[in-house]
């Protein structure tokens, strides 16, 4: 089971600059697109090298699918490896108006 739920979270990520399913550049060079996979699942992260940022982004706490879930102590054994990867992080975020004006 261990060994199971262990590869269910692997992402796949090759740096193939000529698959364009894991990297894509546009625009001249202007931005670069990276592609994970889990599965047919995708996470798209798209990098901006040129155009200016209107308002500070922020710094928020990103809660995950436990946040305020009180686990038994047998839950807490069990599943204790995998429990850090469900703990809150900080992640910088635009700003609400620096979305709003890209629209």
């Amino acid at each position: 089971m261990l060994e199971k739920f262990s590869k269910e979270i692997d992402l796949d990520f090759e740096a193939k600059l000529d698959d364009k399913r894991y990297i894509e550049f546009g625009g001249g060079g202007r931005m670069a697109t990276f592609k994970l996979w889990k599965n047919s699942e995708l996470i798209k992260i798209q990098v901006n090298y040129i155009e200016k940022i209107l308002f500070k982004p922020r710094r928020v706490l990103v809660k995950t699918l436990l946040n305020n879930v009180k686990l038994k102590d047998d839950e807490n054994s069990y599943f204790k490896e995998f429990l850090k990867l469900y703990k809150p992080f900080y992640l910088h975020v635009y700003d609400e108006r620096e979305i709003l004006v890209r629209k």
